[in-house]
């Protein structure tokens, strides 16, 4: 089965991220650790792994700016909630130039919530980084395959020591299939 969509092989590359976004390493992710109290409390058991299920859809403004929702589930434990927004400017390739993004994840049964933005595109690796109300500093990796409007793949949360330092910003671009859309855009 080939890749298309917002994260195939090459898009982010195709659609012009920034150089410094995609050198990012990828070899790992962090989520900043809360402490044992906090782990009882309903904060993520780090490292935090899942399979992620999940949607994705592209719809384009009148002014030319486009947003590409990815919502799903991730079934790690416990299970999560995963939502991300990417925003920015539509491109011919019809990617996304990037120049918003917000990320949140959402442990089920839990009061603690992290979010955040982007941090990082390549191929078809999303790396975010989130913190909770408390402070707590942690990095998403999100690994996925595209299949028409349908998502898999895996999610990793470490600490946020672990991996990037998060000070990429929130610039770069997001792809979509070959048919210049997500397949069941809005």
């Amino acid at each position: 089965m080939a890749l298309a969509g917002p994260l195939s092989p090459g898009w982010a590359r195709r659609a012009g991220t920034p150089t410094r976004l995609l050198a990012q390493s990828v070899s790992s992710v962090a989520v900043a650790a809360r402490s044992a109290a906090g782990a009882a409390s309903g904060a993520l058991a780090l490292p935090y792994t899942g399979t992620f299920r999940g949607s994705i859809t592209q719809s384009a403004q009148p002014d030319g700016t486009s947003t590409v929702r990815l919502v799903g589930s991730v079934s790690g434990v416990p299970a999560a909630t995963l939502a991300i927004l990417l925003e920015g400017q539509a491109l011919d390739n019809g990617g996304v130039a990037m120049t918003a993004s917000q990320v949140r994840l959402t442990p089920l049964g839990s009061a603690v919530s992290y979010s955040g933005a982007v941090v990082g595109l390549s191929q078809s690796t999303l790396e975010a980084q989130l913190s909770d109300a408390a402070g707590g500093s942690v990095l998403l990796r999100l690994r996925m395959t595209i299949a028409g409007t349908s998502v898999t793949g895996s999610a990793l949360v470490e600490s946020a020591t672990a991996g990037t330092d998060g000070t990429a910003g929130t610039s770069g671009t997001s792809g979509s299939d070959d048919s210049g859309g997500s397949g069941g855009s809005e």
